[in-house]
């Protein structure tokens, strides 16, 4: 009997699916970790002076910038190596079934470097030279993306399309744990202002990233040491069963088996993948843009109605990480399946943040305001966790083997950045609670606008 597991097109990872996703995992989290800590570093030191107010401004905007154009080039790039490397992967597969993709290999070295080039840049945070902190935030933003990139286009060569959400919840779980680690950490460590306590934090960071090169190198020794697999013996009834005929193995992409009526009509009409592609960018850019003015506003809005410390506010606004790093791995295991399962939680997740930005829009009631972030953080994970194997599927109807360009696509479609831009026009013009309440009409256009663009996919499909 035939072993049921991955596709044939994937051998060289069959039964090691669980140590190579935790090692993804371990990568994500000490990113975030690093990360998250000049959210508290950089602001603080510019406020007590340590740092010019240009530096501080410089410092938050570059590891973004620099995130969005990494993700594009490393997405492009790890493309471009898989293509490169099709022939000779093919050649050599009848003799070296274990050998890894091209596209795994680079992927690899992607996501190392990109975990050392954040680690470097974190250590530089404590530095008291403005130049100095500024490229030490470029570092965590090119490295940052090189990993993040990286991990997303390995776990779509280790697990097929109907498991890709329920990857992709595991590794935004150890995301959200890291900024929920970093965050308080670095406000611990710097919170009297001692430069010695900025010089901690930033080693703190440094030591989480050699900690999780060390734990990802000893992951990949276990996976292939050992036959662990994660993948039932049939997954939501459609059986895994490795397969050596060509015709099985034609139709993957990147160990992602297509499905064939729905992968037919949009490689058939490209016009309307493309649209649809377009749509999801731009609606993923939308809910970050309101939850990047959620994130800019907050903590000030309730300083002056409800005369809450910035530790308060700061305190609520965990509450967002909170409930994604908790809904992360529940939403990823409800979206496994045919692609419009997914399709349809992306859009329940939209049509929850209406509520969200309701609640939040209340005035007088900080327990509507914590609901409102606790729902806003589930309706994140809904959003975020289904939008990986969407665009995965659009892209690849389009173009095959484009897991990179899908995985930058979305890091660079979700820009928070621009959040703090339109807090300044909304809130500074209408209020706190008017702002949320005009943020929640938008939420309920853009999920209108799902609605109509999958309305196709719209049927809850049986498992």
């Amino acid at each position: 009997m035939a072993k049921l597991s991955e596709p044939a097109s994937v051998p060289w990872m069959q039964g090691k699916t669980l140590p190579l996703l935790l090692s993804y995992c371990a990568v994500k989290l000490a990113v975030s970790f690093a990360v998250s800590e000049a959210f508290v570093l950089v602001p603080l030191q510019a406020a007590r002076g340590v740092l010019p107010e240009w530096a501080s401004v410089a410092g938050l905007t570059a590891q973004p910038l620099a995130y969005v154009i990494a993700s594009a080039l490393a997405g492009w790039f790890l493309d471009e190596c898989s293509d490169a490397g099709t022939t000779a992967s093919d050649a050599a597969a009848a003799t070296a079934q274990t050998d890894r993709p091209a596209s795994v290999r680079s992927a690899r070295y992607f996501l190392v470097g990109g975990l050392v080039l954040t680690g470097l840049g974190t250590l530089g945070l404590a530095s008291t030279e403005a130049l100095t902190v500024v490229t030490a935030r470029v570092l965590q933003g090119i490295g940052a993306a090189g990993a993040e990139v990286a991990a997303m286009v390995l776990v779509a060569e280790v697990f097929p399309s109907e498991r890709l959400a329920f990857a992709e919840g595991w590794l935004e779980t150890a995301t959200g744990l890291g900024y929920a680690l970093g965050i308080p950490a670095a406000g611990l460590m710097y919170g009297s202002g001692d430069p010695a306590g900025a010089a901690a934090a930033a080693q703190s960071g440094a030591s989480v990233c050699a900690m999780a090169l060390v734990a990802f190198y000893c992951l990949q020794g276990i996976s292939r040491s050992f036959c662990i697999s994660i993948l039932p013996e049939s997954s939501m009834g459609l059986p895994l069963i490795a397969s050596e005929s060509a015709d099985e193995s034609s139709r993957c992409v990147h160990g992602l088996p297509q499905a064939d009526s729905e992968a037919r009509r949009t490689k058939n009409d490209p016009q309307t993948s493309y649209g649809k592609l377009a749509t999801v960018a731009s609606l993923i850019f939308a809910f970050g843009t309101l939850m990047g003015a959620v994130y800019a506003s907050l903590i000030v809005a309730d300083e002056s109605a409800y005369n809450l410390s910035p530790a308060g506010g700061g305190g609520l606004l965990m509450l967002i990480a909170v409930s994604y790093t908790v809904s992360c791995p529940l939403v990823g295991q409800a979206c496994e399946g045919p692609i419009e399962i997914s399709s349809l939680c992306f859009t329940l997740g939209l049509f929850a943040g209406i509520p969200a930005y309701g609640l939040m829009s209340t005035t007088g009631s900080l327990i509507c305001q914590a609901l409102g972030l606790l729902l806003l953080g589930a309706s994140e994970a809904m959003v975020l966790i289904p939008a990986y194997p969407v665009l995965v599927h659009l892209v690849g109807g389009l173009e095959s083997g484009a897991t990179g360009r899908a995985s930058a696509l979305l890091n660079t479609s979700y820009f928070e950045s621009v959040g703090p831009e339109l807090a300044l026009f909304l809130v500074g013009r209408l209020g706190f609670s008017a702002a949320m309440a005009v943020q929640a009409v938008a939420m309920a256009l853009m999920a209108g606008t799902a609605v109509l663009t999958f309305k196709p996919d719209l049927r809850w499909p049986v498992r």
